[in-house]
């Protein structure tokens, strides 16, 4: 969201309906209310990329797994930032065609197969030598893996 972040805050929060002709123009949807597009600008005007960059890169150096999940018709989230993110963290990704930008409400099943696939997958990773009891469950992540959904984009790194 670059170019946001010169946007005085104090204009944001005063000219809500101007802010949301603004991302109009920048072809996002107008099925929101103006506050929720001031709200948007008004973090992207405060977040600190730079800070969020650097813990992303140690994130990714600390060999933690991680997951990203979104939907391609987020209205909030560009493709580029998805990306940079991604790459960034190393991560296991799981693209939604559909879902908007509340994907864990819109698709909460298909999310909650995909996480509890994703931890099973890193659990066995991790230790595919030491199978206990504990790790009875996760050995149906095979049968969901084979019930994947048809309409989902997964790059699952193990």
């Amino acid at each position: 969201m670059r170019g946001l972040d010169l946007l005085p805050v104090s204009l944001v929060a005063k000219y809500p309906r101007a802010v949301m002709r603004f991302f109009h123009l920048m072809g996002f949807a107008d099925t929101h209310p103006a506050e929720e597009y001031s709200y948007g600008a008004l973090r992207a005007i405060t977040t600190p990329y730079a800070q969020l960059r650097v813990a992303a890169s140690a994130i990714s150096k600390a060999n933690v797994p991680t997951l990203c999940v979104s939907a391609q018709d987020d209205p909030f989230l560009t493709d580029a930032i998805w990306t940079d993110m991604c790459v960034t963290l190393r991560a296991n990704v799981v693209r939604y065609p559909n879902g908007a930008h509340n994907i864990p409400k819109s698709k909460a099943t298909q999310v909650a197969r995909d996480i509890d696939t994703w931890i099973c997958d890193n659990a066995l990773a991790a230790r595919p030598a030491e199978r206990s009891s504990a790790d009875v469950d996760c050995h149906r992540h095979e049968r969901i893996q084979s019930m994947r959904h048809d309409d989902v984009a997964i790059s699952l790194k193990t």
